[in-house]
C-alpha cells in the first residue's frame, strides 16, 4: 500500500509538471506571437530607407493629433523638407547614392526631433515633421536647425562626394490637418522658388 502511494503521489507530480510545463509553452507561444504581430505592425508604418514612420502612419497619427488640438483650440505645427535638386542627384550619380541621400536626411531627422514629434517621409524626397506643444517659432526654430545641418552633410559613397541641401517650409494651424498641410506644401512652393535651401512659414489656410 505504501509503494502504490508513493507511486501514485509521483506519477501525480510528473502529470503536474508536465502539465505546467505545457502551458509555459503555450504562454510564451502567445507571447512570442503577440510581439511578432505588435513588430509586424510598427514595421507596416515605417519607411524602410530612412527609418522614419510613412505617409500612412504619418496621417493616421496627424488626425488623431490634428482633432485632439481641434478640440483644445491649440496650434498644431508642422515642417515640411523638400531635398534639393533630388532629381539630378539621381541623374547625375545614380539612384543608389539618391537612396544614400534620403537615409541620410532620414537619421538627422530622427536625431533632432523630439520623442512626442512625429518624423515621416510624406513623399519621394520630402520629410515631414508634426511637432507637438510647439510655437510656430519654436517650429521655425528646428526648421531652421535641420536645414543647417542638411547643408553641412556631405554625401559619399563609392568615390563621389557633394553636398546637400533642403527648403523648408513651416505652418502652424488649430484647423484640420488637411489644412495643416495645403499651408505647409503653398509656403514649401515659395521656398523653392526663393532659390531654394532657406526656411519660409506659411499662413494658415482656413477649413
Amino acid at each position: 500500500m505504501g509503494v502504490a502511494t508513493i507511486l501514485y503521489f509521483l506519477s501525480a507530480a510528473r502529470r503536474g509538471k508536465v502539465l505546467s510545463s505545457a502551458m509555459h509553452q503555450s504562454f510564451k507561444l502567445t507571447d512570442d506571437f503577440k510581439n511578432a504581430k505588435d513588430r509586424a505592425e510598427k514595421l507596416a508604418r515605417i519607411d524602410v530607407l530612412t527609418g522614419l514612420y510613412n505617409r500612412r502612419a504619418f496621417y493616421e497619427k496627424g488626425q488623431l493629433l490634428a482633432g485632439l488640438f481641434q478640440r483644445n483650440n491649440n496650434e498644431l505645427s508642422m515642417t515640411v523638407m523638400d531635398i534639393d535638386n533630388f532629381k539630378s542627384i539621381n541623374d547625375t550619380f545614380d539612384h543608389t547614392v539618391g537612396d544614400e541621400t534620403l537615409k541620410k536626411v532620414g537619421e538627422i531627422v530622427q536625431r533632432k526631433i523630439r520623442k512626442s514629434d512625429v518624423g515621416a517621409r510624406i513623399g519621394g524626397e520630402e520629410p515631414g515633421i508634426l511637432l507637438q506643444d510647439s510655437s510656430p517659432l519654436d517650429a521655425t526654430n528646428l526648421a531652421e536647425k535641420l536645414r543647417g545641418f542638411i547643408a553641412d552633410t556631405t554625401i559619399t559613397l563609392n568615390a563621389k562626394s557633394f553636398n546637400i541641401t533642403a527648403s523648408c517650409a513651416v505652418a502652424s494651424c488649430t484647423s484640420s490637418l488637411e489644412s495643416l498641410f495645403k499651408s505647409a506644401d503653398q509656403a514649401l512652393y515659395k521656398a523653392k522658388d526663393a532659390d531654394r535651401n532657406r526656411v519660409i512659414s506659411g499662413s494658415c489656410l482656413v477649413d
